[in-house]
C-alpha cells in the first residue's frame, strides 16, 4: 500500500511540474514531452526489473 501511495504521489508531482515548465517553456514543447514519455517509460522499466 505505502509503495503504490509513493508511486501515485510521484507520478502527479512529475505531471504539475511537467504542465508547469511546458507552459514556461511553450516553444519547447516536443522536446520536453519526449523527455517527459522517456523517463516515465525509463522508471516503468526500472521498477519492474527491481
Amino acid at each position: 500500500m505505502d509503495k503504490n501511495v509513493k508511486m501515485i504521489l510521484l507520478f502527479i508531482i512529475t505531471i504539475v511540474i511537467g504542465v508547469v515548465v511546458i507552459k514556461f517553456t511553450i516553444q519547447n514543447f516536443w522536446p520536453l514531452l519526449f523527455m517527459g514519455v522517456a523517463y516515465i517509460v525509463g522508471y516503468i522499466v526500472g521498477k519492474r526489473n527491481s
